[in-house]
């Protein structure tokens, strides 16, 4: 089934990063980078739930649907679910038909790879899942290397696997990326988890995964792009 449809979350409140939506990345605002994307797509209808007024601003320059999203859904405490939900009821009410396919691109993925997502597309349209997302292979598993600081600055590792002896061994464990959600639109509206249903994972490198969040990660972000 072909994608005619686009969302963008970007709220305008954020922790580390002041501002992290519009942040200037070689000229441009952060969040031009996932629109820009789904322009590459072709995609026909790109929409952007803000409650953001510089936000809306660049996504008017962008010729985009703006979407407002209310101030109790955007804030750092707000499960984003509840904003897609909101979303697909201002589209269903907007257009007076029902959205089909669900699909998000996170703001904080600008290195997302076009062939990750439309490979990510065909396997959604073959399986029927209810949801699908982009997993990549983690440097960092609880038995081996992460541990839990306890009192008097001790340490135990945070989940003890005696089974388990070797990293390498481990192939069956993953990150969740925040490149892209592909959803089927019933099955949002359903749930309060997202994970609950019949969740597919496609896998993609480290590099189409990166997920800006921190200011470090804000400088590695800049050397690249």
């Amino acid at each position: 089934m072909k994608i005619k449809d686009i969302f963008i979350f970007a709220r305008g409140g954020s922790k580390e990063i002041k501002n992290k939506n519009i942040i200037k990345i070689k000229g441009k605002p952060l969040i031009s980078y996932s629109i820009n994307f789904a322009k590459n797509l072709k995609i026909k209808n790109i929409f952007i739930s803000t409650d953001s007024k510089k936000i809306k601003s660049i996504a008017k320059k962008k010729r985009t649907f703006l979407i407002d999203r209310p101030k109790n859904l955007a804030t750092d405490k707000s499960p984003e679910i509840y904003s897609w939900k909101h979303a697909i009821n201002w589209y269903e009410n907007k257009f007076k038909k029902k959205l089909e396919i669900f699909v998000s691109l996170p703001t904080t993925s600008p290195l997302r790879k076009k062939k990750d997502f439309l490979s990510a597309l065909k396997l959604f349209n073959s399986s029927r899942c209810d949801m699908l997302v982009a997993i990549y292979k983690p440097n960092h598993f609880p038995s081996f290397n992460i541990v839990k600081r306890m009192k008097k600055n001790n340490i135990k590792i945070y989940e003890s696997n005696k089974s388990v002896t070797n990293r390498q061994i481990v192939n069956n464990v993953f990150n969740i990326a925040t490149c892209f959600y592909i959803a089927n639109r019933n099955y949002v509206m359903k749930t309060d988890n997202l994970f609950s249903g019949n969740i597919k994972g496609i896998e993609v490198d480290e590099e189409s995964a990166f997920d800006l969040d921190t200011k470090f990660q804000l400088k590695i972000l800049k050397k690249l792009i």
